[in-house]
């Protein structure tokens, strides 16, 4: 019957000096291509128009309007073109913190304390854009895993607090221009 209670006991310790694991670890900022058709095909549909606004500039010989929707088109061929991503907020939906949170919340003995978590963001990683920290009982734990991933470029450190509030703060961010 103590078994089970010291090994919550070194569980505790473990985790209290090395970190809570997160899951998932890692998460894809990048939009998948072919991600919505209809949103390609209307910009197929755009480039091709303006494709044809200056080839009939340039058949009139209307240097000004050549050079104008030529710039438009390349304008909007670059856009199109442009490989687009998701931040960091729109793919952390609250709920996966507040399941963390009410779970503390259950417990015989209620906890209300700070754990810090964070995640290093390399946005030339393509399957693992931003990486997650463990959960600390500091800021400094959280930082320090981020400095031995290597992120540390851009990054964040969030406080989640365990109470009634459940709120999560972030507390310091970092982003690479």
């Amino acid at each position: 019957m103590t078994e089970p209670y010291n090994e919550g006991l070194r569980d505790g310790e473990r985790y209290a000096t090395s970190g809570f694991p997160v899951d998932p670890v890692c998460y894809n900022l990048w939009e998948e291509p072919g991600e919505n058709p209809v949103s390609q095909a209307a910009e197929g549909i755009d480039l091709g128009l303006e494709s044809v606004g200056v080839a009939r500039a340039v058949a009139h010989l209307a240097v000004a309007a050549s050079v104008f929707e030529g710039a438009v088109l390349m304008l909007m061929a670059s856009i199109a073109c442009t490989r687009h991503f998701y931040y960091p907020t729109e793919l952390l939906p609250p709920r996966d913190y507040e399941a963390f949170s009410e779970l503390l919340g259950t417990l015989s003995d209620p906890v209300s304390v700070e754990l810090f978590l964070g995640g290093g963001i390399d946005m030339s990683s393509q399957n693992c854009s931003l990486r997650m920290t463990r959960v600390y009982k500091s800021a400094d734990g959280a930082r320090a895993e981020i400095i031995g991933m290597g992120r540390i470029a851009s990054y964040f450190i969030c406080c989640v607090r365990t109470d009634q509030s459940g709120s999560l703060k972030v507390i310091e961010n970092h982003v690479a221009l």
